[in-house]
């Protein structure tokens, strides 16, 4: 035989010997399957919760199926989330006043600002109704912070590790919200003191 089966025939009877040998590898740990960001001091500045919701959105989402809320950038370009992205001319006309209102008010923005329209997975109303039976979880040990960011589609929980990440997914699921429609940020120490979302946007 040549050394090369010999090789080959080693490997092959000592394999199996191996696998039993070796106890089954566990499933992954829970934590693991969390994923949790460092904070976006922008984002968890702007998350919006309970009293906290921007003026028009509801309005606009009774007359823009699947409507997911809009936000403005540093250009003054104003951001809309759709999750039916036919309606996105129908939108752009019910926010064009809300844009010119913008650049007349704010001498830095330029005037070839426009409106663009973003797909979304969740609209504004299932994000609001979410957050509200979410908001009982802002009393868990290290759950500093949490609400609603428009321009990530997602509800925004900000904790000070995985544990109270665990707490709030089980809360979540007995309240009826789905994990996709959740982001986890981990507190760094000096961000997210407030125990609920803000209003402040500058533009």
């Amino acid at each position: 035989m040549r050394k090369h089966d010999v090789a080959l025939a080693l490997l092959l009877a000592v394999a199996p010997l191996t696998a039993c040998d070796t106890p089954s590898e566990p499933a992954a740990p829970q934590d693991e399957e969390i994923a949790i960001e460092a904070v976006a001091d922008e984002i968890v500045a702007d998350l919006r919760l309970g009293n906290d919701m921007p003026p028009g959105f509801d309005e606009l989402a009774e007359k823009i199926p699947g409507f997911a809320g809009y936000w403005f950038d540093r250009q003054c370009n104003l951001h809309v989330r759709l999750t039916d992205l036919s309606w996105s001319e129908r939108v752009k006309e019910l926010l064009e006043p809300v844009l010119r209102a913008k650049l007349a008010e704010d001498p830095r923005c330029p005037d070839e600002a426009r409106i663009l329209v973003h797909s979304a997975e969740y609209s504004w109303k299932e994000l609001k109704r979410w957050s509200i039976a979410l908001e009982p979880a802002l009393r868990f040990r290290g759950v500093t912070r949490m609400g609603i960011s428009v321009p990530l589609n997602r509800i925004v929980v900000v904790v000070t590790g995985r544990p109270p990440a665990h707490e709030v997914i089980d809360f979540a699921s007995r309240v009826d919200v789905p994990l996709g429609a959740l982001k986890f940020m981990l507190d760094a120490g000096d961000a997210g003191r407030s125990r609920t979302g803000t209003a402040t946007r500058t533009g």
